[in-house]
């Protein structure tokens, strides 16, 4: 997780950790600016940590990434901010699919959606690929 955290705070001014309701509070870097929030409830996957994380952040757009990414780049990071422009997210693809993370998101568009989606979706890909969710997500290929 350090890893991401710190490439992710080279292109961020906030970062939100995600972790379960009861987890301990994780080791986190020294340094860049971190928030801790939690999944409402156990065992929801993926898509219910970027829902709480998604509620805590005030900013525009929201990168999205996995604590477990050793191979996040920040230069491909501020690209895909780049690209969102006038969309709701953006995310890379990975031949005919769409990778889920990470992803940039229009954060006032994910919060309307993601609460409606997350009984039945666990994965931020469905998300991502559901046209209700988001018409306009442009995928950028690296």
């Amino acid at each position: 997780m350090h890893h991401a955290v710190a490439r992710l705070a080279e292109v961020c001014d906030e970062i939100v950790v995600v972790i379960a309701p009861d987890a301990p509070a994780p080791s986190l870097p020294v340094g860049p600016r971190i928030r801790v929030a939690r999944d409402e409830s156990e065992g929801q996957g993926p898509l219910a940590g970027m829902v709480a994380a998604l509620r805590s952040v005030t900013t525009t757009f929201a990168i999205v990434a996995a604590g477990d990414m050793p191979e996040l780049q920040p230069s491909v990071l501020v690209m895909m901010l780049g690209s969102v422009a006038d969309g709701d997210a953006v995310a890379l693809a990975d031949g005919s699919d769409v990778r889920p993370l990470p992803c940039v998101v229009r954060v006032e568009r994910a919060a309307q959606i993601a609460p409606a989606l997350a009984p039945r979706r666990s994965l931020p890909h469905c998300w991502l690929q559901d046209e209700r969710a988001f018409a306009r997500c442009s995928t950028s290929c690296v």
